[in-house]
């Protein structure tokens, strides 16, 4: 088995997932077609399921029209032959991407691409298609992609040099012993297939390489390019360790180069090492004299630094060094005083109003270091802990942190902080500092509000529902604003608040229906980032209950299927598509595992801007007037006079066609007798369509 392929055993695995996720995905649409003929009443009954779905008028006739033209092509006569030819569409659609990321030629062309993109938005896209996909690439595409994300390392976002790095780690460990061939079913358990050890040697090889990268990179590159790509490499580090089956060997690299390090190169080892697994760490004895040395030195950022990995490692730390390491200098920041305190197990005094006041203000300046700007935010939210006096105006500087700081570790800490000290204030205190965070995501500018979403959405959570349901209406308009970067925040802060959200809430009705609003938004970026949210954060998340996952695909899995039938206007919101797609996936698996059943929903009655099932009674020529009305009202649905043109246009319908439309009122409808129960539910009572939809 050469480098980064697969085994039989992960094959196998993979087909039995995706057979599994083919057969429940398509459920519905087999339900229709299965054991039919193809006639006149399937073709309208496929048209009805989808114009129920809300797929839009346009996008069912030509999605009917389309498997028409197919039947007659193909001279197909039964339904399953119809599912066939659907089944066909679609795995044409995953071989065209696969053939693209597994390809020499057509990755080297998307790689391009890639490294053309200015736009940071798209960027991210690609780096997330990357995430995706890049197990199935072969070890030079991996190679290759190894190359471009180094490049990244210098790109001046801070979230997009981590994504780089976190992605180069994945790549990196995923070169290793995950994928291996099997070894036969007699051999010992600690036996190692030859193929395995030069695996193995490989993989380590390359990280070795890229440590060297980072900690010297070319002498052509400018000094505060060569810094952003050191400070990456934390990122990779904690990335490859995490996921590889052999974090103590590949940290070797990391620590073997510690002893001899220069100050410079000590922090970036030692910020790396404090982001790996502690179980990689079996001693820090070689590296004690050096240690010291930073404990002893005059920068305060080294001395944090070597503080920070003494308590993380400290079952790996000589005593004597610990001992040492715990008594103050007379220069030494409140924040390392702090620090050396904690590793005897002081608690730290009181901070007075005036100290408080210069953490603030320090932590505010530019030239004060990120890492000491950390501790400084530790500090101040174990005093907002332990004393009330102060909570409120640390809370209210930690929110101002998130919003305005450079320094993306900085933003994220006070973040997680904000969010650890707000328990300790009140609904009053809560919701003024959402309130000022709500107007710099308003505000649009990509730098102030990329990072909040994360941490607005969880304070949300913690409010009454009157509030949260106000916070939820704003989100609503910034959604519907025309600023496609106030509507991407708004999607991740909805994100964020269901995961934090009771499953049974019926606020998380509404943020979903919300998102489904942004998948189906005509601006492909916020169509990117709806998918992204809703795939990938909440369906998809690990970190999330399995029991709120399937509760949110079983409400939105219908209106997905039928609003992604649309064709994707561009190559990258097809790939988009896909690796999110993939996410489902994987989770569809899960469900089929576990034995997750989810309820085949009522169908509704009619929808608002929809037309209801043709009577049989209606000719052929009066069902391809009403096509062709619809037609022309679909370009209108999202115009501000969409309403007034629908229902002239029902109108016109009515007049020759006489059956409900949706320009009649819902309450005004009367079913007729033979219409069954489920058939007359309205939309607000069925459980698979959320509201806000």
């Amino acid at each position: 088995m050469g480098l980064f392929g697969f085994g039989k055993k992960e094959k196998d695995k993979m087909k039995d997932g995706l057979e599994k996720t083919r057969t429940g995905f398509w459920g519905n649409i087999m339900n229709t077609l299965t054991g039919s003929k193809i006639d006149d009443d399937l073709y309208d009954e496929l048209e009805e399921q989808l114009i129920l779905a809300d797929v839009g008028p346009a996008c069912a006739v030509r999605l009917v029209d389309e498997l028409h033209d197919e039947v007659e092509e193909k001279h197909l006569k039964t339904g399953q032959e119809a599912l066939d030819a659907l089944r066909a569409l679609t795995f044409d659609h995953a071989i065209r991407l696969m053939h693209t990321v597994s390809t020499d030629a057509s990755f080297d062309q998307l790689l391009e691409q890639a490294r053309g993109e200015k736009n940071t938005l798209r960027i991210r896209t690609y780096l997330e298609l990357f995430q995706e996909y890049h197990t199935y690439m072969s070890g030079g595409n991996k190679r290759k992609l190894l190359a471009f994300l180094y490049e990244l390392l210098l790109y001046p976002e801070g979230d997009v040099r981590r994504l780089a790095g976190q992605l180069m780690g994945s790549v990196l460990a995923n070169s290793g012993p995950k994928y291996r061939k099997e070894l036969p079913s007699a051999a010992p358990q600690d036996a190692a297939a030859p193929a395995l050890l030069s695996v193995l040697e490989e993989s380590l090889g390359l990280w070795e390489q890229t440590v060297a990268q980072c900690l010297h990179p070319d002498h052509k590159i400018s000094p505060k390019h060569a810094q952003r790509i050191s400070n990456s490499l934390k990122a990779v580090a904690e990335t490859l360790l995490a996921e590889t089956e052999d974090a103590a060997r590949l940290a070797q690299p990391l620590l073997s180069r510690l002893p001899d390090a220069t100050d410079e190169d000590s922090f970036v080892l030692l910020d790396a090492l404090y982001h790996t697994p502690p179980h990689a760490v079996s001693t820090l004895a070689p590296a004690a004299d050096r240690l010291r040395a930073l404990l002893c030195g005059p920068d305060q950022s080294r001395r944090i630094a070597a503080l920070r990995c003494l308590r993380r490692f400290r079952a790996a730390a000589p005593e004597d060094l610990l001992q040492e390491a715990a008594v103050p200098l007379a220069d030494d920041l409140p924040a390392v005083r702090a620090l050396r305190g904690r590793l005897s197990g002081k608690t730290p005094a009181p901070l007075s109003e005036s100290e408080a006041s210069l953490l603030y203000l320090s932590n505010l300046k530019t030239a004060v270091p990120w890492v000491v700007k950390n501790a400084q935010i530790d500090l101040l939210q174990a005093d907002a802990l332990q004393h009330t006096g102060n909570t409120f105006h640390t809370a209210t500087h930690l929110s101002n942190l998130l919003s305005v700081s450079e320094h993306l570790p900085v933003r994220e800490h006070a973040g997680r902080a904000l969010l650890t000290i707000s328990t300790r204030l009140s609904v009053d205190q809560r919701n003024e500092i959402i309130v000022d965070l709500m107007r710099e995501l308003e505000n649009g500018q990509e730098q102030i509000a990329r990072f909040i979403p994360r941490y607005l959405g969880r304070l949300l959570s913690t409010m009454p529902e009157k509030e949260i349901r106000e916070s939820i209406d704003f989100l609503d308009g910034l959604l519907r604003s025309g600023s496609a970067r106030a509507a991407s925040t708004s999607l991740r802060t909805l994100g964020s608040l269901i995961s934090a959200l009771p499953e049974n809430s019926v606020l998380t009705e509404h943020c979903l229906g919300l998102l489904l609003t942004g998948v189906s938004h005509y601006d492909e970026s916020v169509h990117r980032s709806a998918m992204t949210v809703l795939c990938h954060d909440v369906i998809g998340s690990e970190r999330l209950p399995f029991s709120l996952r399937a509760h949110c695909f079983a409400r939105v899995s219908k209106k997905l299927l039928c609003l992604l039938a649309e064709p994707a206007p561009g190559k990258l919101t097809f790939f988009n598509r896909a690796a999110m797609l993939n996410h489902l996936y994987r989770f569809l698996v899960q469900a089929c595992r576990a034995g997750c059943a989810f309820p085949r929903r009522c169908r509704p009655h009619s929808f608002p801007a929809r037309l209801t099932r043709f009577p049989p009674d209606i000719s052929a020529s009066c069902r391809k007037f009403v096509r062709s009305a619809m037609r022309s009202i679909s370009p209108w649905t999202n115009s501000p006079g969409a309403s007034v043109h629908s229902r002239g246009c029902c109108a016109a319908v009515s007049s020759i066609c006489p059956w409900p439309t949706s320009g009649t009122p819902m309450s005004s409808r009367t079913p007729s007798p033979s219409t069954s129960p489920c058939r007359r539910t309205s939309r607000a009572c069925d459980p698979a369509f959320p509201a806000g939809a």
